[in-house]
């Protein structure tokens, strides 16, 4: 695929689909873990007098799944249908609310406040995408095609970016549906593994594999998480499952994996056809 239609991969190279497959990405395939229903557990520990359910999410990871939820196209890359995300958001929150759950939302650093040399080849990439996506936009406004002609195959697989209106409008909204955002001072991640550590009853809600080698997290894949009219449910994954799933018998050797396999501030990767001979 040509660097505007590549996805980005974020983690450690491959364990995500080792692990936690998407089930649209292959033929429906189950989640490995345990399957939770989150509403329900937060209801149990309210009417027990526990500290809440508290699910930490992923900031900049979860507001992506949400926007491309809507299916933007070509329209909201030049200008941002706002209100629409706004929209999605409030009902997303609002299911996720339920029983009691208590949210937390952590972004990555503004822009700047880390050192220029990390994620150098992630950022360039997706700039690179910006820059392709928006000559593809530009280059049939120029050449005068219909509208209606514009989601065509050029458009397909495209991942369009969040417009920063929307970003802006969605902070807010969260904010005033009673979730708690945080801006960390070092990368999400791991500021979000060592709050799930400390807090008396976490889930991590991301897409990101990092949270399958941090130790002690209970990790949730944002799409696996199922917003039914019983309650909300989501696959539960942990070091344990980690580990029984790749045939290791020690979660230092996740480490080892990681280190071997690569990840988005590596810059390098062992083939995916090659993870089963690394393994």
């Amino acid at each position: 695929a040509s660097p505007a239609l590549a996805r980005s991969s974020m983690g450690v190279w491959g364990l995500t689909t080792l692990v936690t497959p998407d089930r649209t990405e292959h033929d429906g395939a189950q989640p490995r873990g345990e399957r939770v229903c989150l509403s329900d557990e937060a209801v149990q520990r309210r009417e027990a007098g526990e500290a809440p359910l508290t699910l930490l999410i992923d900031g900049t990871g979860f507001l992506q799944m949400v926007w491309e939820k809507l299916g933007p196209k070509w329209e909201c890359f030049l200008g941002g249908e706002h209100r629409a995300m706004q929209n999605a958001l409030r009902e997303y929150i609002t299911l996720l609310q339920r029983g009691g759950v208590k949210l937390m939302v952590c972004l990555d650093p503004s822009r700047g406040s880390t050192p220029d040399h990390q994620k150098d080849a992630e950022k360039a990439l997706r700039s690179r995408q910006t820059v392709e996506n928006f000559e593809k936009v530009w280059d049939l406004i120029e050449s005068g095609s219909f509208l209606e002609d514009w989601s065509a195959e050029e458009f397909d697989g495209i991942r369009w970016g969040m417009p920063q209106l929307a970003h802006d409008e969605a902070i807010e909204t969260l904010k005033a549906m009673g979730v708690m955002v945080v801006r960390c001072d070092c990368e999400a991640d791991m500021a979000i593994a060592s709050l799930a550590r400390n807090l008396p009853c976490a889930y991590v809600i991301g897409n990101d594999s990092d949270f399958l080698i941090f130790e002690n997290v209970r990790y949730i894949r944002d799409n696996t998480i199922e917003l039914l009219a019983c309650g909300t449910y989501g696959w539960v994954v942990t070091n344990a499952t980690v580990l029984e799933t790749l045939g290791l018998s020690h979660i230092a050797h996740l480490r080892d994996l990681a280190a071997i396999c690569g990840n988005d501030i590596t810059g390098t990767h062992v083939a995916r056809e090659k993870l089963a001979q690394v393994l």
